[in-house]
């Protein structure tokens, strides 16, 4: 059995919230007795051991944390403070936001050579930049919110298009952060200024997205194990126009509520995160977030978070499958998704270099 190395943490405004997420994995590789260390990054790029219980509580308090850094000694992998090393086979990275989640510290690990499960950096930094992920969606035909970039150096020489004629209420969001960081549903030309300064505050980028008045929002997660996609129930926020808070989505039970579902909806929601998982030939637990217009009676896929908020633990544990099943299945299939990455070639025997190298030699 692997000895993990969770992390979390990191230079992500959403660094705090994946201490959560990695806290509620711990207690479960815990309770699972696996043998397990825990790393969190902070945002000055250090790297501290915490031993304490897997609580945010505890964690918070905790005064012991022991500072350290990353070490590879050919085959083996340590996580080393002072003298002492603390040695793991692999790293499962349990980050959220810009500057982890999108593939910057599955990267890192990879510079390093140091074993590291999770999604590539192409898919990664494509579904957490909202500008991108939208225009892939639209090329592959999902149903998205239309929407308007900004980009901030643009804006700031030229806001006209500001008159052009917005049909409010919009959203704006900041293209690449989650967790409900700077979003804001807007009335008019002036809210419009301010909400865009402030997402102008986290990212050089915004959305600003059109809004549906009667806006449902739905939830499913989807694993894949031995080849075969596991779905979870939809969940299906209860009230018009609300937003689940962070306590609904990642740390509460999952109820399913179906006030306002139908076959159509269930049906389109399961087609469109199946296929979207396959296509993007994701791994580990994913969490495909809906929108669905009461007024347009339309369905929109809105997000996929490919490392969600406590690893949608609650949303599986409504169809049956434990929190210890869904780690255990996503440490395997992360494991297993890394050993095919790793036996791909890094020299081309045929490249410009190494016919440079024998000329070279030849002079010599």
């Amino acid at each position: 059995m692997y000895n993990i190395a969770i992390f979390c943490g990191g230079k992500s405004l959403e660094s705090d919230i994946s201490v959560v997420s990695a806290l509620s994995l711990a207690k479960v590789l815990k309770l699972n007795r696996r043998d397990f260390i825990f790393i969190y990054g902070d945002k000055d790029g250090s790297f501290y051991k915490y031993d304490g219980e897997c609580d945010v509580s505890s964690f918070c308090q905790y005064k012991k944390f022991k500072k350290g850094t990353f070490e590879r000694n050919k085959n083996d992998n340590f996580f080393k403070c002072g003298l002492k090393k603390y040695k793991f086979d692999i790293v499962v990275p349990i980050v959220h936001g810009k500057g982890t989640e999108d593939g910057s510290i599955k990267a890192f690990f990879d510079t390093l050579d140091i074993p590291c499960i999770g999604n590539s950096l192409y898919v990664s930094s494509l579904v957490q930049n909202k500008n991108l992920f939208k225009k892939w969606a639209v090329k592959m035909k999902y149903p998205t919110m239309r929407y308007y970039v900004v980009r901030k150096d643009k804006y700031e020489n030229d806001n006209s298009f500001l008159k052009q004629s917005f049909k409010y209420p919009v959203i704006v969001k900041p293209c690449c952060l989650g967790s409900s960081i700077a979003i804001n549903k807007v009335e008019s030309e002036t809210e419009l200024i301010e909400a865009l300064d402030e997402a102008f505050k986290y990212d050089s980028e915004a959305i600003v997205e059109k809004w549906c008045e009667g806006l449902i929002e739905y939830n499913i997660a989807v694993i894949k194990k031995n080849n075969s996609l596991i779905l979870s129930d939809i969940v299906e926020v209860n009230d018009e126009d609300k937003v689940l808070s962070f306590e609904e989505k990642y740390i509460d039970s999952a109820s399913v509520r179906e006030k306002y579902m139908t076959d159509n909806i269930r049906s389109n929601i399961i087609i469109i995160a199946s296929k979207a998982y396959e296509e993007l030939n994701l791994v580990g637990p994913v969490r495909f977030d809906f929108m669905y217009s009461k007024e347009e009676k339309k369905l929109y896929l809105n997000e996929i978070n490919i490392i969600p908020g406590s690893l949608s633990f609650n949303l599986f544990e409504s169809v049956g499958i434990s929190k210890y099943e869904i780690a255990d299945i996503m440490i395997e299939e992360g494991i297993n998704r890394y050993q095919q990455d790793k036996n791909l070639k890094l020299k081309y025997d045929k490249s410009s270099l190494s016919r440079l190298s024998k000329v070279s030699k030849f002079k010599k």
